[in-house]
């Protein structure tokens, strides 16, 4: 059942004048001429004047949620469950390198600056009904209508593919995070998730991506459940695969799980570089941030109608595991960083815009510190020595996601968060998800 929720929020006019014109020229048919676009152009600026004069303005957002914390959809929801599609695509070398060459054109993923809490990289914006011209875009909208193809036609209208590429060293960190509206968060206080997030792979190096069935809802009861994730899914970059999830799960790929490729395999190792295409489905949502791409300094997208999907997802493209009696591996990372670790890098370090939230989880060794405002703490068992001997193995080939079922405290999150009790004391959400006083 849906819940309507109203929140007060501001933004700039001269922002609310750009998201207009950009929706309008990205749905605009291919036969408007460039004059009639310049006129249109013109009659907004015109129309937008005593927009401009305002610096910045209140506004009511009016957002109706299902019980789940999802903007709610009226026909049939997608698919949320864990799916692999090993063969989404099937590009030449020619076509390959064509979406490496657009990739870097596009990664605008950078460090977060020192006392922000999110990455102030770019994210783009195709709509639902847009005509793409572009290789990249082309494909951003046939996943988002890949993901989609069971939903209503009412819910089509304001939704869309949120995209951005991701091209790092193989052996860099990708930290932990869950995917949002994060201006909205930061503008009205509230946290909404997209319906799926989706990971397609251009190149094997690097370590898997992760995901946690583990949602973070504002700190919300739904968000603590004491029994902690029941499963975890692996997925190693491999050329073509493709990867769609909960949009409200935690992910990452921490560099430490490079290790589970078997020494000298394909992808094995730190070198190399690591190339996602992410895109994220939203429904009847646009991200408050998120644009219509515009080359800049003279670089532009490769234009054309994109590449085919292959093969859908199959059964067969997930094997399932489960920690065992001397298989079993804890791991465990805070995230994000705290901010005077972020201050004594010496220089900004490029990181995957992935990480929507901002920041690599803390490795291992420092997991035990204690947590600061904002940071969450992730404890994964994971069965590392079968997945090993799965990559190893002579069907390693034929499957590269692995869904990781999980039994009682073999996964859990810690929060912090600052929450007034009482007099004022502060509370943690501990191991096992169980509210706890927090020590310092």
């Amino acid at each position: 059942m849906a819940q309507g929720v109203r929140k007060r929020m501001r933004r700039t006019a001269r922002a609310r004048k750009r998201q207009r014109q950009e929706t309008q020229a990205a749905v605009a048919p291919s036969s408007v001429t460039a004059a009639s676009a310049e006129a249109r152009a013109a009659g907004a600026d015109s129309a937008s004047e005593a927009e401009e004069s305002e610096e910045e303005e209140e506004e009511e957002l009016q957002l109706a949620l299902d019980d789940d914390g999802r903007i709610g959809v009226h026909g049939p929801s997608p698919q949320y469950a864990f799916r692999a599609f090993p063969r989404l695509l099937a590009p030449s070398a020619a076509e390959l390198e064509g979406l490496r060459r657009d990739c870097r054109t596009a990664f605008t993923a950078r460090a977060t600056a020192q006392g922000q809490k999110y990455s102030s990289g770019d994210t783009f914006w195709v709509p639902a009904g847009a005509r793409p011209a572009t290789v990249l875009e082309q494909l951003a909208l046939d996943i988002f209508r890949l993901h989609t193809a069971g939903c209503d036609e009412g819910d089509l209208n304001g939704s869309g593919a949120e995209w951005w590429t991701q091209v790092i060293d193989a052996g860099d960190d990708i930290g932990w995070h869950y995917d949002r509206d994060y201006a909205l968060e930061a503008d009205a206080g509230v946290s909404i998730h997209p319906h799926l997030a989706t990971v397609t792979y251009l190149s094997e190096p690097g370590a898997p991506t992760v995901i946690v069935e583990h949602t973070d809802l504002g700190g919300s009861a739904a968000s603590r459940s004491s029994d902690g994730p029941r499963a975890a899914h692996l997925s190693l970059p491999t050329v073509g695969n493709h990867v769609a999830f909960d949009g409200r799960w935690l992910h990452g790929a921490p560099a430490e799980l490079a290790a589970l490729r078997p020494p000298g395999g394909s992808g094995a190792g730190p070198c190399g570089t690591r190339y996602t295409f992410l895109v994220n489905v939203w429904l009847n949502h646009k991200p408050v941030t998120a644009r219509v791409f515009r080359p800049g300094g003279g670089a532009a997208l490769a234009r054309g109608p994109g590449i085919a999907l292959g093969a859908a997802a199959s059964s067969g493209a997930v094997a399932k595991l489960r920690c065992t009696a001397g298989d079993a591996e804890e791991h465990s990372w805070v995230f994000p960083p705290a901010e005077e670790e972020e201050a004594e890098e010496e220089t900004p370090r490029e990181k995957d815009e992935e990480v929507d939230a901002g920041g690599g989880g803390g490795a291992a060794s420092s997991a035990e510190a204690p947590l600061r405002s904002g940071q969450q703490r992730l404890w994964l068992t994971l069965p590392c020595k079968a997945l090993r001997r799965a990559l190893a193995g002579s069907a390693a080939g034929a499957c590269s996601s692995f869904t990781v079922e999980l039994g009682a405290g073999q996964a859990a999150v810690e929060y912090f968060r600052v929450d007034p009790v009482g007099d004022g004391e502060e509370v943690a959400f501990g191991k096992g998800l169980v509210c706890q006083p927090c020590t310092r």
